[in-house]
Formats: structure tokens, C-alpha cells, sequence
């Protein structure tokens, strides 16, 4: 499907205005679009279809709003769409694309008055509560939603809540979007200038799990007051999907024989390379036993359930089959809740602090060590599920899916062939390439991120690469202070090296004030 447009364009009675939206229309690739605020009379729609959208499907709602208000009109050959509600505020759409997914489309004139447009909230509030498909809501609601969504104007608090009641009550939420934040302006200058966020397009859940590669975007006014409101489909790129570890895997309760199965295999090649294969045969299995969608089926059935015996135990309280059962669906309940993990699991950046160079005498300490490695076996075995147990389970798992929390709930099974690789890794020095390759994802640093500078980048490394660097660490430790000079502030423990700078600065400061006062 191609792009959809809202656009308040304060009327559309001037045949040259017609014509600047039509090669808009055109230039922009829109197949469905509202104007809102058109003050188009009925004998005037005649010569504005004729140059707006000739030969499209077209529709309105002077029948309810004498002034004229919102028009609409869509592509036929691309298209169908069922007008399901229309009055003086809104004209609600069921759309079916002939090559796409059908869903609702709500073109929203919120009126000036606010009692009137109570009444608009109270129509949408009705629509949400029946909608369980595709939602997505264009217009301008003549309010804004926050105390920020104004400038050279103060928002008071109550003015803010309606439309946050609204939106909540519908599950709707603003689509993620770029360009103009302040979407009116009064186009005054100097102090005089006022700006208000008063158009935006809103969705529901349902639009984000089908409409997941959709851009909001609002483009440059013009000579308007309002911007113009696009919201493109972008075609998804094909391309294999990466395989994450969920947490919450590992409480069902054939985890660990899936597990087991897969990891006694006998396979050829050392150790690294042995636990790299098994765990790739394990992505076969894991991805054939547990979608997300399984378990969020899964879920539903054992809430419903659970709510059908609590209502009998209501009925008969004494009854022991019914608590007992009642007690089975809660602990199955509490295991597929584990979506603290699953939800969590966004990627942190942590700080890390670079040192000096290093020198001749700290490889000569890091041989001396390795001979040390090879004796304390046992020990190096508890060090090791330390340094695991010592990476939290929400943590961004590397580019082959697996987090630390699949090591915990596997360990079991899994971790002597783990010991036994990482134990060879300090014999002879020697890693597997695919423990070495980090992922460098960008993480938005606000709810609209457009630029490169609003991101800010994490490497994400192979979890047994981390167990590695920990016991290196640990190991280094206890040689550090005798090797590093206590001046080094580079190496003082919760210090940056950035401290020395600021720290410079502030005796430099200090230093004018003293000699100013010995003047």
C-alpha cells in the first residue's frame, strides 16, 4: 500500500491551492487522504474533486458540518474502504488494501469548543472499545497531550488530561514519528510566536504488530499553519531473522531434555568448536518448540482458566480438587510470566575504562600466571561459574542469540564441556573465531531518535568471550598495584580517566581565586 495523508489545510476553496495539494498528492505517492478544516460548501465539490483527485473515491461529511470540514478520498484501483462512522468530528474507515492487511482508519477534526469535543473522545473511547483489529487514528484534536506540547503559551495541566484519558481508554499511543514536534503555529515573530503540538497519528496495538515498518512523518508547513501529516509504508527488507534466547524457555518443563538431547550428541573437532556446533543445533530445536506467540496463547488459556476455578471455588470454597487446582494454574502462570526478562532484555551500555599501554612486565605477569592456570584446575572450574553467574540474565546477549541466562538454566548439562573450553583457552591461548565477533547495535537515546546523533552504540559479545575477560580481570587484580603507580588516576577504581581533567580545571579556578585574594 502507498502513503496516507492528513493534512489541515484551513480551506480549499481557491482553484490554485486545489492544484498545489494535487501535485502534493502526486509527488508524495498517497493513495488515501484526509483534508480537514476545508470549508468547502456543496455546490464547490463538484470543480475541487474534478481538480483534487479525479477519478478517485471521495467522501465527506458537510451532511454534518454545514461548514464544511473533513474530506477524504482514495485510490479505487488500490483500495476498498467502508465508511463504519461519520459525523462532525470524525469519519471512521474500515480499509482493505487488494495486496495488504485491512484495517481502521479514523480522520479526526476535534472541535474548538471543549465541551464539544468531549464528544469526540466519548465517539472514539466507543470505537476503541469494540476494536480488536489494525487502528490508527490521523487528524487534528485542537489540544494538546502534555505540559511541553506548547510554546509562547503555557498549558495548564487539566487541558492535557481529556486527550491522555482518551488515548488510554482507546489503547492508543502517538506512532513513532519524525520531522516538526510542533505541528501549529500562529506564524508570528519575535515573543509573539506561538507553536502547539495539536495534530498527531495515534495507533493501537494491533496496527503496531501488523504495521511494524510504518514512518510517521511531519513535514515542513509551507506557507500553513499546519503541517502536513504522511504516514509511509516502507517495504521491509528481506533477510533472516536472528535468534534470541528468551528467558523464559527455561521454565518449561522440557527444557532441559531438549537440552540434553541435542548436547550429548558425540561431535568431532576441540572443545570450543564442539559447544559452538551444539549450541546452533539447539536454535533448530528452540525455534520449533517455542514462539512467542505460543506463549502468549498459552498465557490466556491458563488466565482463563484460572478465573473458571476461582469462580467455582466462590461456589463451593471448601472443595480441595478445586484449590488444588488452583494452586497447579498459578505456579504455570508464574513461569509464563517471566516477562520481566523477556521485555527487559533492552540493550545497556556500561562505561569502560581504558588504561595505559601495555608494557614488557605485564606479559611477562600474564606468562607467569598461565602456568599457573594449568595446575589449579578445580579452582579455575569455580572461577568460571562465578564469572557466568556474575553476568546478569537481561543482559544483551551476542550475535548467536544466547544469553547468560540460557548457561544458568543449562548448566547442568552443558557445563563441563563449557569448563573444559574455556580451561583450554588458557593452555594455549587460542579462541574461537566465533566467540570473537561483536555485534555494534545503535540504541535511540530519545522516543523519536532521527539523527545519527540521537543514538548512542553497545557492543554486544559472545557471553563465554565476557566469562573469558572476567577471569582475565580477576586474574589481573591482585598484580595491578604493584605495577601501576597509585598516581595513575586512569586505574583508580570508580574513577575516569576524565576525572583528571575536571579535577585540573578546578585547581586551575582555584588557584585565581587565591592569588586575586592574596592581592
Amino acid at each position: 500500500m502507498n502513503n496516507i495523508l492528513c493534512w489541515n489545510i484551513r480551506g480549499l476553496n481557491k482553484a490554485r491551492k486545489q492544484q498545489e495539494l494535487a501535485n502534493f498528492i502526486a509527488n508524495h505517492n498517497v493513495s488515501l487522504f484526509g483534508f480537514l478544516e476545508t470549508k468547502v460548501k456543496r455546490n464547490a465539490l463538484g470543480p475541487l474533486y474534478l481538480r483534487l483527485c479525479n477519478n478517485w473515491c471521495f467522501t465527506h461529511n458537510l451532511v454534518w458540518h454545514k461548514g464544511g470540514c473533513i474530506i477524504i478520498g482514495w485510490k479505487g484501483e488500490e483500495m476498498k474502504v467502508s465508511i463504519r462512522e461519520c459525523n462532525s468530528q470524525v469519519i471512521h474507515l474500515e480499509v482493505h488494501p487488494l495486496n495488504g492487511t485491512t484495517f481502521f482508519c479514523s480522520f479526526v477534526y476535534g472541535a474548538t469548543a471543549p465541551q464539544e469535543r468531549l464528544q469526540l473522545f466519548q465517539q472514539l473511547e466507543s470505537i476503541g472499545n469494540h476494536m480488536n483489529r489494525p487502528w490508527i487514528i490521523l487528524g487534528d484534536f485542537n489540544c494538546v497531550a502534555g505540559m511541553d506540547e506548547r510554546i509562547g503559551h503555557e498549558a495548564r495541566f487539566h487541558e492535557t488530561t481529556h486527550l491522555q484519558n482518551c488515548m488510554f481508554n482507546c489503547g492508543v499511543h502517538d506512532i513513532k514519528f519524525s520531522g516538526r514536534i510542533f505541528t501549529w503555529s500562529n506564524k508570528r515573530v519575535g515573543q509573539s510566536r506561538v507553536m502547539f503540538k495539536l495534530d498527531r497519528v495515534l495507533g493501537n496495538q494491533h496496527w503496531d504488530d501488523s504495521f511494524n515498518d510504518v514512518e510517521v512523518i511531519f513535514l515542513p508547513e509551507d506557507d500553513y499553519d499546519h503541517t502536513p501529516m504522511l504516514v509511509r509504508f516502507i517495504k521491509a527488507q528481506s533477510g533472516k531473522k536472528l535468534f534470541r534466547f528468551f528467558n523464559m524457555w527455561a521454565h518449561n518443563d522440557k527444557f532441559l531434555d531438549m537440552v540434553k538431547e541435542k548436547w550429548t550428541k558425540p561431535m568431532q573437532g576441540i572443545a570450543s568448536y564442539q559447544i559452538n556446533q551444539k549450541l546452533q543445533n539447539l536454535k533448530r530445536v528452540f525455534r520449533n518448540n517455542f514462539h512467542t506467540n505460543q506463549t502468549h496463547n498459552l498465557l490466556r488459556e491458563t488466565n482463563q482458566q484460572l478465573e473458571q476455578v476461582q469462580n467455582l471455588i466462590h461456589l463451593h470454597p471448601l472443595d480441595p480438587n478445586l484449590t488444588d487446582k488452583e494452586s497447579m494454574l498459578l505456579g504455570q502462570i508464574r513461569k509464563l510470566k517471566d516477562y520481566s526478562s523477556y521485555l527487559s532484555r533492552r540493550a545497556k551500555i556500561s562505561s569502560i575504562q581504558h588504561g595505559d599501554d601495555n608494557t614488557k612486565y605485564f606479559h611477562d605477569c600474564i606468562k607467569q600466571r598461565r602456568s599457573l592456570n594449568k595446575i589449579h584446575t578445580l579452582q579455575l572450574q569455580e572461577e568460571i561459574k562465578e564469572a557466568l553467574w556474575s553476568i546478569p540474565i537481561d543482559k544483551s546477549s551476542g550475535l548467536d542469540g544466547y544469553n547468560s541466562g540460557f548457561y544458568r538454566a543449562a548448566w547442568p548439562i552443558i557445563g563441563p564441556d563449557v569448563t573444559k573450553a574455556i580451561q583450554m583457552f588458557f593452555e594455549d591461548g587460542k579462541m574461537l573465531k566465533a566467540w570473537t565477533i561483536t555485534t555494534v547495535t545503535l540504541i535511540p537515546k530519545s522516543t523519536n531518535a532521527n539523527t545519527p546523533g540521537d543514538f548512542r552504540s553497545i557492543s554486544c559479545c559472545h557471553v563465554l568471550y565476557k566469562c573469558i575477560t572476567k577471569l582475565i580481570c580477576a586474574r589481573l587484580r591482585g598484580v595491578l598495584e604493584d605495577i601501576i603507580s597509585p598516581t595513575q588516576g586512569a586505574f583508580v577504581a570508580k574513577r575516569s580517566i576524565l576525572h583528571n581533567i575536571v579535577l585540573c580545571q578546578d585547581l586551575d579556578a582555584m588557584a585565581g581565586k587565591i592569588v586575586l585574594l592574596a592581592v
